[in-house]
């Protein structure tokens, strides 16, 4: 007699039970527009990564390749704040061509990134030029110190 309900079969799950490099951390997707944010959770399992809302958990955005990502930008005044430049075609698949967080994990993402030699640069800027729905903005991670600020 079978007390639970089995694993359901999902293409390419052994791969992810059998890796031995994953990332998982908690991270707060902020929307350009609003400057608001979202729960979710990050994965980054072998060269996939899996962003998730936290709550509902499911997916936030189709999952990319890490070869996708061009840069990894971090914020210069806000240290737990930082964003993902997409390539080209990752940015029409998922309508962005930024994804924005914060997250008290940023070290976590730098050594573990610079320990697999992934091939996007790192950089260090306060305000990027993002495209979301067709609609350009230019963001501020300041905005966020701010936003911390408000709320005090």
């Amino acid at each position: 007699m079978q007390t639970h309900s089995p694993t359901p079969k999902i293409k390419g799950i052994d791969t992810f039970k059998t890796s031995k490099t994953i990332l998982s951390a908690d991270i707060h997707v902020i929307e350009p527009q609003t400057n608001l944010g979202k729960e979710a959770m990050i994965f980054i399992i072998e060269d996939i990564v899996l962003i998730y809302y936290k709550q509902k958990k499911t997916a936030m955005y189709c999952p990319f390749s890490v070869n996708n990502i061009e840069k990894f930008i971090m914020a210069l005044t806000c240290p737990s704040a930082a964003c993902f430049e997409m390539d080209e075609d990752s940015a029409k698949d998922i309508k962005r061509t930024h994804i924005i967080f914060t997250s008290p994990s940023i070290n976590l993402f730098i050594r573990y990134t610079s320990e697999l030699r992934f091939n996007f640069e790192i950089d260090f800027q306060n305000c990027i030029p993002v495209t979301v729905f067709g609609e350009d903005y230019n963001y501020s991670f300041l905005s966020i110190e701010e936003k911390k600020e408000e709320k005090k």
